[in-house]
């Protein structure tokens, strides 16, 4: 729904006045009229009075709309600008400010909070992810002294594991937003086929022919 100008909202905030003027003026055009007199006699001052409202308003429509424009262009304000809120112009200004500096407060434990758990829980699954690690290494260790059906299902088992172990460490980096990266250019052969000696197990367990071709371009990524 489109906002309507703030002229006329500002108007009609000042709808119980201007209704105060016309119940006023009827009345005094009501008694003149009982009474017979001559109505332009009060025609003219309630015009006159009506122009004079009006022109005292104007100093509260600019102040208002000065105000207006300034919570405007704090519409994305965070927390920290706070303090830069505009004076309150009435004592319901200021109660509406005390609302939301009770509102930030909130928030920011709340946030707080929140930040005190994921700290927590990426600490836990990181020194999971760390651990776990050693009994993978022991069991890779064991069945590499054997040569069965069995032990090469185990180890294609195991080797998923690893591969999402290693998923949950790089998930846990990314979002730690870690500035340890190295960015350079690598070979995108050399990457792809680094790939294949690795997943070459499985391929071999399914049958799968892979058909590889060069593709002889290099690209920018992280280790």
């Amino acid at each position: 729904m489109k906002e309507s100008p703030f002229f006329f909202r500002w108007l009609k905030g000042k709808a119980p006045l201007f209704g105060a003027f016309l119940l006023f003026s009827a009345i005094l055009l009501g008694s003149f009229a009982l009474y017979h007199l001559p109505l332009r006699a009060v025609i003219y001052p309630l015009f006159l009075c009506l122009l004079t409202g009006c022109i005292l308003l104007i100093p509260d429509y600019l102040k208002k709309r000065s105000l207006h424009q300034t919570l405007r262009r704090m519409e994305g304000f965070t927390s920290e600008m706070l303090e830069s809120l505009p004076e309150a112009l009435s004592s319901e200004g200021e109660d509406y400010q005390a609302i939301v500096r009770g509102l930030t407060r909130e928030a920011a434990s709340f946030r707080a909070s929140e930040d005190a758990k994921y700290k927590d829980m990426v600490e836990y699954y990181t020194l999971w992810a760390h651990q776990i690690k050693t009994p993978i290494a022991s069991m890779k260790l064991s069945l590499e002294s054997e040569d069965s059906a069995f032990s090469r299902s185990l180890s294609r088992d195991l080797f998923r594991i690893e591969q999402y172990v290693g998923m949950v460490l790089t998930f846990l980096r990314l979002d730690a937003g870690s500035g340890d990266y190295v960015f350079r250019e690598y070979d995108a052969d050399e990457i792809v086929r680094g790939a294949v000696r690795k997943y070459a197990p499985d391929f071999i367990a399914k049958k799968l022919k892979l058909t590889y071709e060069e593709l002889d371009f290099r690209a920018v990524t992280g280790e």
